[in-house]
């Protein structure tokens, strides 16, 4: 499982003192509990500061919270991640709390590509007809750089 910080990193999460939509952040939390069967919640917490209301909040994060990311575990397992349903509380004075669960859940990435290959193979898609062994290298030289892609740092979201 990617671990929080991996989450936060991957997510793109904003780092105290950065604004976003006219909010500033003031803290940052990230946890991570193991649910069962390749499933894992990842407790998030962030403090901001600005105005705009809870739906100014809710605007200025929407593309943040939106997101959908494959991160990929310490031993190379993907996991596709995103953010469940976040709540926005008023703190007052001006000082906000966006609060709820991101999620991340084990995908079979390699079984889904070698199905796929031989999928293409028996339907006379690929000729030849057959990759025989090179599916299993194509297959890994696929994931190799997909993780790659995946580990670079995502865009944050576009202050206005």
């Amino acid at each position: 499982m990617p671990f929080a910080g991996a989450f936060r990193k991957g997510m793109g999460f904003p780092v105290v003192g950065d604004v976003i939509g006219g909010f500033t952040v003031l803290k940052v939390e990230v946890g991570h509990e193991g649910i069962g069967s390749g499933r894992y919640e990842y407790p998030v917490e962030m403090v901001l500061q600005g105005k705009g209301g809870q739906q100014g909040v809710r605007r200025a994060f929407k593309g943040f919270l939106d997101a959908r990311r494959t991160l990929f575990s310490g031993y190379g397992n993907p996991y596709q991640c995103r953010f469940g349903r976040m709540e926005v509380e008023n703190l007052g004075k001006g000082r906000y709390r966006l609060a709820g669960k991101g999620i991340g859940v084990r995908i079979y990435l390699r079984y889904e590509l070698m199905r796929f290959l031989s999928h293409l193979a028996g339907s006379g898609r690929i000729r030849g007809g057959s990759l025989g062994s090179s599916a299993d290298q194509l297959v890994t030289d696929y994931m190799a750089e997909y993780q790659l892609q995946a580990r670079r740092k995502p865009r944050r979201p576009v202050q206005p």
